[in-house]
């Protein structure tokens, strides 16, 4: 291997180009070595590993389902197969549930929600795992829309089922809508 040791270099004209390697090159920059850009970088071939997006899903289910457990359990139908494209990616998930309760009790309906993957929580939850909302007065009825924002990293290029878990805390809650997209990002 041979070694050139240089401070800069510059093309032999003014705003000439500077060519490093051939087509079917590559040019490889080691561990521990810093490239900083002050000016503009333009790529006209395939740039990867850079949080480049691989793939964009959305969907969206509109069946109601009645919750009445308070421990996590599958909303039925709520539920997503997706295959990865590379088992270094991660999943970004960006979704809004709209649910609603009658209170019964002149207690505050409580929800929680949260995407599972294949069974495993992933993180991905209705923020802080808790949302409360309503009025405490008795036989009020609330509607609430829910964020759901969260990444995965499902370590698998096999497909993968994402689903809706929710529970309450006291009154059953009826789940009525999930609109999420679901963004894969190359690692």
């Amino acid at each position: 291997m041979s070694e050139i040791k240089v401070n800069q270099v510059n093309p032999r004209v003014a705003s000439g180009t500077v060519t490093f390697g051939a087509s079917g090159d590559s040019l490889s920059i080691p561990s521990g070595v810093t490239l900083t850009n002050n000016g503009t970088i333009t790529n006209s071939g395939t740039l990867n590993g850079f949080g480049k997006i691989a793939n964009v899903t959305a969907w969206t289910f509109t069946s109601t389902v009645v919750v009445s457990a308070t421990s996590a359990t599958d909303v039925t139908g709520y539920s997503l197969n997706y295959t990865p494209a590379s088992s270094s990616n991660t999943i970004a998930i960006l979704g809004q549930v709209q649910y609603s309760a009658i209170n019964t009790d002149q207690t505050t309906p409580q929800a929680n929600f949260e995407f599972y993957r294949d069974g495993s929580a992933t993180g991905i939850d209705s923020l802080l795992n808790r949302i409360r909302a309503g009025n405490t007065a008795e036989n009020h009825q609330i509607y609430m829309n829910v964020p759901l924002i969260g990444q995965d990293s499902p370590a698998t290029a096999s497909q993968v089922t994402y689903t809706l878990r929710a529970w309450t805390n006291t009154a059953d809650i009826e789940v009525e809508y999930l609109s999420a997209i679901l963004f894969e990002v190359y690692g």
